[in-house]
């Protein structure tokens, strides 16, 4: 009858063990001090919302706004966007750092209950931020969970619309004015009201009328939605639709801003 294998360390691996145990300390103090170093990211928070509250009334001559150097060589919208991109990397970051402590933490457990490691089963200690595919669309993750997909115009937002959504889907869009197809993957009573919600800021952001304090949304089942032959390229119709009444409010936009976007969007992964 063969022996039980040994769960203990054998004599062998102890010079090994050692460096594991080295090699976890020095890993969990490098993530401290990354993570002693990360910008306070409240504080960001704070001002991409005194951002976007600024908005409407940014021309190209402010050298300054929320306690922020301006870059003038680009547009208002190319600078919020630019400054979210870089606050949900941090963001990121700050997840990345939290989880591999905690892989660390894991490691030591099973170190001292005498499992046998190696240097292979360290984590890696180098952050990379997630690079979504190249898409039509945008996907987001609401506050909620939910996939909120925002077009980037002209035939790309047709694209989404038309072929990407499924007829159940449900449709958003600023009334009268040119701006993003704005999807949200599910049927109408699934779909939760600050997914709604953040959703309705998105496409008042990604529109023609982001400068308005208040908008006329039009909210439509996609297979309410038709294209009529000729059509320029994102100019749809709606066979019905309900519409909302939408205030523009920085401080729910910039919480949409900020959702995750390290998840892309397939068909079948949003149920």
């Amino acid at each position: 009858m063969f022996n039980e294998p040994s769960q203990h360390v054998p004599p062998e691996s102890s010079s090994e063990l050692s460096s594991v145990q080295l090699n976890l300390l020095r890993a969990a103090e490098k993530l401290q001090t990354q993570q002693e170093q990360l910008p306070d990211t409240t504080l960001l928070v704070q001002q991409g919302i005194e951002l976007l509250k600024a908005f409407p009334t940014l021309r190209g001559n402010e050298t300054s706004v929320a306690g922020m150097q301006r870059d003038t060589k680009i547009s208002p919208a190319e600078e919020v966007e630019r400054f979210f991109e870089q606050l949900r990397d941090l963001l990121s970051k700050k997840v990345w750092i939290t989880e591999t402590q905690q892989e660390i933490q894991e490691l030591q457990r099973r170190l001292e209950a005498g499992e046998i490691l190696t240097r292979g089963d360290l984590p890696g200690l180098n952050y990379k931020p997630s690079i979504l595919p190249k898409s039509s669309f945008r996907s987001v993750v609401s506050s909620d969970g939910q996939f909120i997909l925002v077009g980037k115009g002209g035939a790309r937002n047709d694209h989404l619309t038309l072929t990407v959504a499924e007829g159940e889907h449900i449709f958003l869009h600023v009334k009268d004015y040119t701006g993003a197809h704005v999807i949200l993957p599910y049927q109408r009573q699934a779909i939760t009201e600050t997914t709604m919600r953040e959703a309705c800021q998105l496409a008042l952001h990604y529109s023609k009328a982001r400068e308005q304090s208040s908008v006329q949304m039009s909210v439509a089942c996609c297979s309410d939605i038709v294209k009529d032959k000729g059509a320029p390229d994102g100019r749809v119709r709606l066979l019905k639709e309900e519409v909302l009444s939408v205030d523009r409010d920085p401080v729910l936009l910039a919480t949409a801003m900020t959702c995750s976007r390290t998840i892309p969007y397939t068909t079948g992964n949003h149920s």
